[in-house]
């Protein structure tokens, strides 16, 4: 063979080669932490991002992440493709209102999916003395980290109580979570989280507890005013121990992106993803409520591609 040929050859496999390289892609999702339901929802939506390539050329990863204000931060840098996002979070993101009051309005993110529900949730010792939300006056309480979910919520609906002394903040040590509130070091814990919650299960097995009762006036005051909240119940079947279903009120997680999404790929994952919504559904107990016309129930701006087919 004449190293013409031999050189041709070899400029051909290193361009398909290329070509090729070039056409795989990672898709990365930001979610929850490990033991939470964001995470086991990334888990599946991941499984149906790599299905829904038909060349098989799409990888998936999860980006632990710590909260919604993290997931928006993180997609905004680029170093996550889509994230999932409580929904009063985004709306406030894209309004530049409440936590992004001070911000530049995000109008560059859309909405890709309404998921599931994350419920407002309090929990207590059984043998403590607070039975509603205004008994932790002057309590120890765990709200979380100064950006996490529950502590911006808590923080709005604090403001409809007249609290003689404010509730003392606690941060507890993640890892040593559950021994350190079933010994004491606080009173209560506030959790945006869904149901059932592996941290809770594994709390109850560690000591009684008790969903706290948040009035039902304060829910009602609540939600005027959040209008992306929507009354609920803690339903006491969930947990062991617990002797008494709740009100409280939830919020819908969205799946979110922002216009620098590849379209080709949220095409092919939007077409999967009607065909097979009703396996999705049935993937974990939380996706339970969602249906063929509930997931585009949009509450910011559906991303333009995932429009397009949804709407045929």
């Amino acid at each position: 063979m004449s190293k013409f040929k031999v050189v041709f050859l070899i400029c051909v496999v290193l361009a398909n080669s290329s070509f090729a390289l070039a056409k795989k892609q990672i898709i990365k999702i930001g979610a929850g932490s490990l033991l939470g339901s964001d995470y086991s929802v990334a888990l599946e939506l991941c499984k149906f991002i790599q299905l829904s390539d038909p060349d098989h050329n799409t990888k998936c990863r999860i980006v632990p992440v710590e909260s919604s204000i993290k997931n928006l931060s993180l997609l905004q840098e680029g170093k996550i493709d889509l994230g999932l996002v409580h929904a009063n979070i985004a709306i406030q993101a894209f309004e530049g209102k409440g936590y992004y009051a001070n911000s530049k309005p995000m109008t560059n993110i859309s909405q890709v999916l309404k998921l599931h529900d994350k419920t407002f949730t309090v929990i207590v010792r059984d043998n403590e003395k607070i039975k509603v939300l205004a008994d932790i006056n002057n309590k120890k309480i765990s709200i979380g980290s100064n950006s996490s979910d529950g502590r911006i919520v808590y923080n709005d609906l604090s403001k409809l109580y007249n609290f003689e002394k404010e509730p003392i903040d606690i941060i507890l040590n993640h890892e040593n979570c559950a021994q350190e509130f079933c010994a004491g070091k606080v009173d209560s814990m506030v959790l945006m989280t869904g149901h059932p919650n592996a941290l809770i299960r594994h709390i109850a097995h560690h000591c009684e507890i008790n969903f706290l009762h948040i009035e039902d006036n304060k829910i009602e005051q609540f939600i005027k005013t959040n209008p992306e909240f929507h009354k609920t119940i803690l339903n006491k079947s969930l947990y062991a121990g617990i002797t008494e279903d709740q009100s409280s009120f939830s919020v819908p997680v969205l799946l979110v992106t922002t216009d620098k999404i590849n379209p080709i790929f949220l095409k092919n994952f939007m077409h999967y993803f009607v065909k097979h919504l009703e396996r999705f559904r049935t993937s974990h107990i939380i996706l339970n409520k969602l249906n063929d016309s509930n997931y585009i129930d949009n509450l910011i701006p559906i991303n333009e591609t995932v429009k397009e087919i949804v709407t045929k």
